[in-house]
């Protein structure tokens, strides 16, 4: 045998160690970041994203940050597993459908996640007036304390009922309706939405109230947290003349 085999071999045999280290697993554990965009009633993204508390959460383990003046968090060094994060700010809601759990496999790539928090309307409305057709209410909304300068969207929340005590605890239907900022001409703008639920209110009247609804919400599912302050109520002649429910 050729007597250069050996040493080689004794090379080799050092070596393998280290060419093992290199398919060693990655780590259990890992880094979740992650962003929040803050957005005003006027759907303008604010320059200070700061202070959101973000809480993490899992079968095992709670803990919470605040988001920096950029919106960026950090939850460093976390076991794999399922967490669920929420945020909370005072005058703010998350968007829907935000509440998905993380899966975080750990590792050395971090898992990123991405939120949207939205300002609760401050402004004011109330109901000038309102006609019920078929399915179809149209709206004259007055507007207090708007930003004249915006054309963003702006969305509420109306709700229906066959009695004057009518709010978003108390009512027979409710429909998520909208318009833009530069529709408004004199504080007052006119709007459609639908609800045929409506047939089935069976008093003489229905009754309607108003409320401002910040952004990023479900069309059908609503948040009452997401509202701002109550319109004034409004009776309207109810336009069906046989309700189906007396």
């Amino acid at each position: 045998m050729n007597k250069g085999f050996y040493p080689y071999l004794i090379v080799l045999l050092l070596l393998m160690p280290v060419a093992c280290d290199t398919n060693d697993p990655e780590p259990l554990t890992g880094d979740i970041l992650g962003h929040v965009t803050l957005y005003d009633q006027d759907r303008y993204v604010l320059e200070d994203q700061s202070d959101v508390r973000v809480i993490l959460q899992s079968e095992d383990i709670l803990t919470e940050t605040l988001t920096l003046p950029s919106g960026e968090f950090a939850f460093l060094d976390m076991d794999y597993g399922n967490y669920s994060i929420s945020l909370e700010k005072e005058g703010y809601v998350q968007g829907y459908g935000q509440n998905d759990p993380v899966h975080h496999l750990g590792g050395y790539n971090p898992t990123r996640v991405d939120y949207r928090l939205y300002e609760i309307p401050h402004f004011g409305l109330e109901i000038d007036s309102a006609e019920i057709e078929m399915g179809s209410i149209a709206l004259w909304l007055t507007m207090e304390d708007y930003n004249r300068e915006s054309d963003s969207w702006y969305f509420f929340r109306c709700f229906f009922n066959g009695s004057p005590e009518v709010s978003k605890e108390a009512y027979f239907t409710q429909s998520q309706g909208w318009t833009l900022g530069f529709w408004i001409e004199n504080d007052k703008f006119l709007t459609f939405i639908e609800n045929y639920a409506l047939q089935d209110i069976g008093t003489d009247s229905i009754y309607i109230c108003v409320y401002p609804e910040a952004s990023g919400q479900h069309l059908y599912v609503f948040d009452p947290e997401s509202l701002g302050k109550a319109s004034n109520v409004l009776a309207v002649k109810n336009p069906f003349p046989e309700p189906t429910m007396r």
